[in-house]
């Protein structure tokens, strides 16, 4: 279960012919450019669907210092010139902010997935708090 943010194309990509991913490096119109895209706080721009998927998992992780790929959120930081702990609270508020969203749409797209939605949201907010 994701926080799933807003998708869409890379073409409504403000000058898409010339963004890149400011976390990946993968260019909006190259080859084999992913088709789902969000928008990312934790850069204030767009990047792939796929690596906001990874990002959350890392700042969920309970464990999240000996995540195998934790090494990303450090180095993000650094190029950020962002304290990790900031980082990663930013990513889960975002997570939050989604998941709140989701559970109070009267046209929840995924209904079968709304017990799970919850225990999520609960298991973020925990998680927030010991932060």
């Amino acid at each position: 279960m994701n926080a799933v943010p807003e998708r869409f194309p890379p073409s409504t990509i403000k000058n898409f012919q010339n963004y890149i991913c400011p976390i990946s490096g993968i260019k909006a119109n190259g080859k084999n450019v992913p088709n789902q895209w969000v928008n990312c706080p934790l850069v204030e721009q767009p990047i792939c669907y796929g690596l906001c998927l990874d990002l959350q998992s890392i700042a969920r992780d309970d464990e999240f210092d000996d995540h195998p790929y934790v090494d990303d959120f450090y180095k993000l930081a650094k190029k950020l010139n962002v304290d990790v702990l900031k980082l990663r609270k930013t990513c889960l508020n975002h997570q939050k902010k989604i998941l709140i969203e989701m559970l109070n749409d009267e046209f929840y797209p995924y209904p079968g997935d709304k017990k799970e939605s919850k225990v999520l949201l609960d298991w973020i907010v925990n998680l927030s708090n010991e932060l």
